[in-house]
């Protein structure tokens, strides 16, 4: 295990994410982007709190030298070069006259670092997702367009399925068919929910977990092969962050209560827990695991903790 001090970060963090050498950690708190190198423990900061909470999608691009990172305060989607610190934008937010902060919603880039999915609103409550390549800022693609909106994005490790929420809307599409979706394959809604928050999919898509927003609701997993009925829900009454592995159905989730913060393994095909941890980070709600699936990263009260992956 090793314990990393975080400098400025006075909230809890809303994402992590390894870069593909296992050397950097990036670290989003309420909009603000910090960059951790895991070898000498510095961090620099790549953009400004924005006061925005929420669990918008960081990552690397395939090289590992650059970061893409959704920008809260100008909804811009940007790639900050490690090596010349240049930072690029990726993807503009138009002024459109339905929307204050124009047409980009959310973004998440792929675990390969090859695309960015960027959720827009084309027109007036319509949504759909552009993939947009992370070394040149093109779009290479765009499916799910559908009347409703989107708050949160995640990709399947393979690339081949894509996860977004509304408020209480879950939807999953599926990107390996001879088109590309705009029906989702698999949608299930809940207007019992307070809240939808961070997603994670499962490698071959066959699991999807939910946190709740900010730190606040229930977790829920679903067999998206099995139905709409959760397999583990209710549990905790206080999380957020999820992840699963990259090379299996290991799902890592964050549960508080008060501020005693726990990272739970849980194994989604055994329908069982694994292990348990408290580092004493108080109230945690971001967790990760390195592309490689042998670390896992979480983070809290101005502390991030990385230990290897034993379960």
């Amino acid at each position: 295990m090793r314990n990393f001090d975080l400098p400025g970060q006075h909230a809890r963090p809303d994402a992590l994410q390894f870069s593909p050498d296992n050397r950097h950690l990036a670290i989003q708190t309420c909009g603000r982007v910090d960059v951790l190198d895991t070898r000498t423990g510095s961090t620099r900061q790549l953009c400004p709190d924005s006061g925005t909470e929420g669990t918008a999608g960081i990552g690397f691009t395939a090289d590992g030298r650059g970061l893409v990172y959704f920008n809260a305060e100008n909804h811009s989607v940007h790639a900050f070069n490690l090596d010349t610190r240049k930072d690029r934008v990726l993807r503009r937010s138009k002024k459109v006259p339905w929307c204050s902060w124009g047409d980009v919603v959310i973004s998440t880039p792929s675990l390969d670092g090859r695309l960015v999915f960027v959720a827009v609103n084309p027109q007036d409550g319509t949504t759909e997702i552009a993939a947009l390549d992370t070394s040149t800022g093109k779009q290479q693609f765009s499916f799910a367009r559908h009347r409703d909106y989107l708050r949160e994005l995640t990709v399947s490790p393979d690339g081949l399925w894509v996860a977004g929420c509304s408020a209480r809307d879950l939807r999953v599409w599926f990107l390996g068919g001879r088109k590309l979706p705009d029906r989702a394959s698999w949608h299930v809604e809940d207007r019992k929910q307070f809240c939808f928050g961070n997603l994670a999919l499962s490698r071959d898509g066959a699991y999807l977990a939910v946190g709740g927003w900010v730190g606040h609701g229930p977790l829920k997993v679903w067999d998206l092969k099995a139905g709409p009925k959760p397999i583990l829900k209710g549990l905790p009454e206080r999380g957020g962050g999820v992840a699963f592995a990259a090379n299996r159905p290991l799902l890592a989730f964050t549960r508080h209560e008060g501020e005693d913060g726990e990272v739970v393994f849980w194994d989604a095909r055994a329908r069982a827990e694994r292990k348990r941890f408290n580092w004493s980070l108080g109230a945690v709600r971001a967790v990760a695991f390195s592309p490689d699936g042998s670390l896992c990263a979480t983070a809290g009260r101005n502390r991030a903790v990385i230990w290897n992956v034993d379960v």
